[in-house]
């Protein structure tokens, strides 16, 4: 109220002043433009002044509030654009998630079209394209990823490490990784993408020492590492066993023994690593060894294949070979593996009717072809010939299945 008593006393004092000046002020204004003349008195041209003031003043705020208008305007449009691109990335993620590579990866590129940094929408459209069979256009939106976001290059190249290791390319994911570790030494998805390429190429030399990374950065539950463990000393075992056929037995035995030394003591009770490095160790004619690190395990654990494996060794001390498998007998009388391997000690201790009974109850518990063959053998050399041609035929059946019915001379 204060204010529009205030602005009425000024619009009086104002029009009165006014009045004055238009009854006494006898200036003019001449202006000339263009050879023509505007004569005015001095008070109309600063009325005329003011008004033009008054009219650009009114100009600059229409143009400022339209100005404001459009700019609220555009910036709804920002963002429905933006909540467009959110709700289809939403989309895509969704998709990706329930395994819809296909309807992932086109809502996630149309997303990547409307974001300024799309690196999310690239990387798991690649993934999208990779699991549709997709493998260069996969590559192409991780190369577009990485020029989005230069900075994560190294997650980037993992994306493309197991890409390439789900396609077989072992050497060129594996480079890629080594690229990666260098500069992120423990990260625990290197590591295990590392592992993934050494198990896949049968690196196992490679294996063994990245072990110690897996342990100590708990990369896997320890129960996996302990199966990759018992994995990659088989490996290692087998790899160096192979070679005795082609390279010298003493050379290669050595090898063996070292690899066994660097075995933990608790997977060298693992019956599994102990069958692999027996086995080579009669391969090598390191009889007395494997005996005694067969007797060794059978004590901690019995293992049918070990028994089986122990009946093949040729220890020096025969004699106590078979009676450590007798006494054996005693708690494993039903064990057909057990019988197989004294039938075979027996022989080796030239005890023909016990090598017979063992054989004989060994195919009475369960047949083999082994048991059969050995039986067949035996019976020969006792002068038997028609009986050991018939083990020998139950024996051959037995490995192929079975003779389909079919008509034959004579019959």
């Amino acid at each position: 109220m204060r204010k529009v008593i205030l602005v009425s006393v000024l619009a009086i004092v104002a029009g009165a002043g006014l009045w004055h000046l238009l009854q006494y002020d006898t200036g003019y204004v001449l202006v000339v433009v263009a050879g023509k003349t505007i004569e005015m008195r001095l008070v109309f041209a600063l009325l005329c002044v003011l008004l033009f003031l008054w009219l650009l003043g009114v100009l600059w705020r229409f143009v400022r509030g339209t100005g404001s208008f459009m700019r609220l305007g555009w910036g709804a449009a920002a963002r429905r654009r933006a909540l467009k691109a959110e709700l289809r990335t939403q989309r895509g993620l969704l998709s990706f998630i329930e395994g819809d590579w296909q309807s992932a990866e086109e809502n996630l590129l149309k997303a990547a079209r409307k974001q300024d940094k799309p690196l999310v929408q690239y990387l798991a459209a690649a993934h999208s394209a990779h699991q549709l069979g997709q493998f260069d256009k996969a590559q192409e939106l991780l190369n577009k990823a990485q020029a989005v976001s230069p900075s994560h290059s190294h997650l980037i190249s993992l994306s493309r490490a197991q890409m390439l290791l789900d396609k077989g390319q072992y050497e060129s994911s594996l480079a890629t990784l080594h690229r990666v570790k260098t500069a992120l030494p423990s990260h625990p998805l290197v590591l295990n993408l590392l592992k993934k390429v050494y198990v896949a190429m049968g690196d196992w030399p490679a294996a063994e020492l990245l072990l110690p990374q897996l342990r100590a950065h708990k990369v896997l539950p320890e129960n996996e590492i302990q199966k990759l463990e018992q994995q990659t000393y088989a490996g290692l075992l087998n790899q160096t066993g192979k070679k005795l056929r082609e390279e010298n037995k003493s050379a290669v035995l050595e090898e063996l023994e070292e690899i066994w030394k660097r075995i933990p003591k608790i997977n060298r009770k693992q019956p599994e690593l102990v069958l692999i490095y027996a086995r080579y160790l009669v391969l090598a004619g390191a009889h007395d060894a494997a005996e005694a690190l067969i007797r060794q395990a059978l004590k901690e654990q019995w293992f049918p294949a070990l028994v089986e494996l122990y009946g093949l060794a040729s220890p020096t001390d025969r004699q106590s070979q078979l009676h450590y498998a007798q006494r054996w007998e005693q708690e494993h009388a039903d064990d057909h593996e057990l019988h197989l391997a004294l039938g075979r000690i027996s022989l080796r201790n030239e005890l023909w009717g016990q090598a017979r009974d063992h054989f004989l109850t060994s195919l009475r518990l369960h047949p083999t072809p082994a048991a059969y063959a050995e039986l067949g053998r035996l019976l020969a050399h006792l002068g038997e010939p028609q009986q050991s041609s018939d083990y020998y035929q139950r024996g051959l059946l037995l490995v192929t299945h079975g003779l389909p019915g079919l008509p034959m001379p004579g019959g």
